[in-house]
């Protein structure tokens, strides 16, 4: 139903820095095309959101401030979900 892909590693004290997501965010675009939306999110552990819808997929790029071991980093996910099993999935838990 989603595949996850994550960018930086806090047991090896790497994040995903701003270029590093620039270059995700460009090949992005170069792939998929323009995205649908670039979300301001008022969480504050939300650093950066994009977000694509292609045919049934979304596919979600998320820079996220995440703290390990009392240490703040920066991690990067990539989320690719498929619209319909995941509205399907979510109607059977309300049964």
């Amino acid at each position: 139903m989603a595949i996850e892909i994550n960018f930086g590693n806090p047991l090896t004290k790497d994040s995903f820095e701003t270029t590093e997501f620039e270059k995700v965010r460009e090949n992005l675009i170069a792939e998929l095309g323009k995205f649908n939306y670039e979300k301001n999110n008022s969480n504050p552990q939300v650093i950066n959101e994009i977000d694509w819808k292609k045919e049934n997929v979304n596919f979600n790029l998320k820079r996220l401030n995440y703290k390990y071991e009392n240490v703040d980093y920066i991690l990067g996910l990539f989320l690719l979900r498929d619209i319909k099993l995941s509205e399907k999935f979510m109607a059977n838990l309300k049964r």
